[in-house]
């Protein structure tokens, strides 16, 4: 929602023939906002539920310009709407760029005239909806080199996962990973360390030039394991790569099985230069769960 109005009838009966919202910010409304929509907020919530009605459909013809609505809505004397503008976005808005929502009484056209705008001067000035900013999303993916499914007992330096983070639409700064282990091995005994190392050239393994973020053990057969480090920076559109590399301890039995998974979005942790801390929610990194090879 970009905007919200409760409209009321006069004396009379009313009926709201034209409603125009003027737009502006940074964002090319003409491209990146492909529909706008006046819909009746039955439940005065603030969020256009599913059975809620579509008053009228338009679009911005130019950027910051003026959209028409011709909702012909009649209300009763006396009796009160709650109405939302919402905004369609096309996907092609840039991280950090705005869009904002206003529209002044002489906007609003009735059989009636023109509305007073409550909490303007003298009732004829303008409402403008919120600031609204695009925010980037993280994307995460089994990396183009992820480790093979076979290593030696007791072997150092062994990558088991390779995950790549691919910054949508904003920049990003990875602080933290978690990884749950499954597999037949007891990864509390077997499992002496783990790193996570930033893969410099993507290669899948460890090599010159990687960087070595953080350690811990599991604590747990088939247990969780949250290694934090200096923040990482994904820049605006980039992908970086990070192995999860297990050290073994010598008398790992043969045949025995292991698999590192990153399980959840909450399984990423950081900020985005834009939206701030990445959630769980409809901002969620995208991808999960990445799970290595067994």
């Amino acid at each position: 929602p970009m905007l919200s109005l409760r409209v009321r009838g006069s004396d009379a009966s009313t009926t709201i023939t034209t409603v125009r919202v003027n737009a502006s910010g940074s964002g090319n409304d003409a491209v990146d906002v492909n529909t706008i929509r006046l819909v009746h907020d039955v439940n005065e919530n603030g969020v256009f539920d599913a059975g809620e009605t579509v008053l009228s459909t338009t679009s911005f013809a130019s950027n910051n310009g003026t959209a028409t609505f011709t909702p012909n809505r009649t209300l009763a004397s006396g009796t009160t709407e709650e109405w939302l503008v919402l905004y369609d976005f096309a996907g092609t808005a840039t991280g950090g760029e705005t869009f904002v929502a206003d529209l002044e009484a002489t906007d609003i056209s009735s059989n009636v005239g023109n509305p007073w705008m409550s909490g303007t001067g003298g009732g004829t000035g303008t409402r403008t909806g919120p600031t609204v900013t695009i925010a980037g999303q993280l994307s995460a993916s089994l990396g183009p080199n992820t480790p093979a499914s076979t290593v030696v007992s007791g072997g150092q330096s062994q990558a088991t996962l390779q995950v790549r983070l691919t910054a949508v639409n904003e920049a990003f700064d990875i602080s933290a990973l978690s990884f749950d282990a499954l597999g037949t091995l007891d990864d509390n005994t077997q499992i002496t360390n783990v790193d996570v190392v930033l893969d410099a050239d993507s290669s899948g393994t460890v090599s010159a030039g990687d960087v070595n973020l953080g350690s811990g053990m599991y604590a747990a057969d088939d247990g969780a394991l949250r290694i934090s480090f200096t923040p990482v920076n994904i820049a605006f559109g980039a992908s970086r790569d990070f192995l999860v590399v297990y050290d073994l301890a010598g008398g790992a039995p043969g045949g025995a099985n292991f698999r590192t998974v990153l399980s959840l979005p909450g399984s990423i942790e950081g900020t985005g230069a834009v939206s701030g801390t990445i959630d769980t929610g409809v901002r969620a990194p995208t991808g999960v769960p990445v799970i290595g090879n067994l």
